[in-house]
């Protein structure tokens, strides 16, 4: 499994309406996506910080996702709401709970 975290870094005001952009189409978006078995946002309102996880099955998964013309045009929505480029980084994950 592959773990892939964007982090974000918004301009002032813009978290709501991140946040309704992910619930709103690019969750649902990812739901459908082959390989996809988890979406997580993490949230530091006062810095204007964003962090989104996702977990894939496998790193081919996450690669074909992100080459879809429909993941780049929710990205590119998400890129017009931040300060700077977003961070990308993969790991692979080595340990995981079940649900709580």
């Amino acid at each position: 499994m592959v773990a892939q975290v964007i982090s974000f870094q918004l301009q002032a005001g813009k978290l709501d309406e991140l946040i309704h952009i992910a619930a709103n189409s690019i969750i649902p978006l990812m739901q459908q996506q082959p390989g996809c078995r988890l979406i997580t946002m993490l949230s530091d309102s006062a810095a204007h910080r964003v962090l989104a996880i996702g977990l894939w099955e496998s790193m081919t998964d996450l690669q074909n996702n992100e080459q879809s013309n429909r993941f780049q045009e929710q990205f590119a929505r998400v890129q017009q709401l931040c300060a700077r480029p977003p961070a990308r980084d993969l790991y692979e994950v080595c340990l995981q709970s079940a649900p709580i």
